[in-house]
């Protein structure tokens, strides 16, 4: 019961871990998508 436990408690943890590692990486698309527009005007009035 013990080791069930345990797996339980890691298994939990990696899902978590995977569900933040999506939620950041489409939070960080969205802003960079955004952003590019803004990018892309700056670069050209530096040329």
């Amino acid at each position: 019961m013990v080791i069930c436990d345990e797996d339980s408690k890691y298994s939990g943890i990696f899902s978590d871990t995977i569900l933040f590692f999506i939620a950041s990486t489409y939070i960080d698309f969205k802003t960079v998508r955004a952003a590019f527009p803004l990018f892309l005007a700056y670069l050209s009035s530096l040329v």
